[in-house]
């Protein structure tokens, strides 16, 4: 198990053909809260180079172009 506290960026990176994530979380899901940013500028520390995205975090943009503020403003 691992506990991300509140506000904390993560992610994860399957090192098998399959893998189960159960997220646990203290509100209903906001569409106008959920961001991110692509994790292109992570590619050094990555074990496998190779990356299977979804359609949505594939179209996100880089750490640089990330708002903040949109997080921060509509928490």
């Amino acid at each position: 198990a691992l506990f991300i506290p509140e506000g904390f960026a993560h992610g994860f990176q399957v090192l098998s053909n399959e893998a189960k994530v159960l997220y646990l979380a203290n509100t209903k899901y906001c569409q106008i809260c959920d961001s991110g940013f692509h994790s292109s500028f992570l590619d050094s520390v990555w074990p496998i180079s190779k990356k299977i995205l979804s359609e949505r975090d594939s179209k996100l943009k880089s750490k640089l172009d990330f708002d903040l503020k949109k997080v921060i403003l509509h928490q």
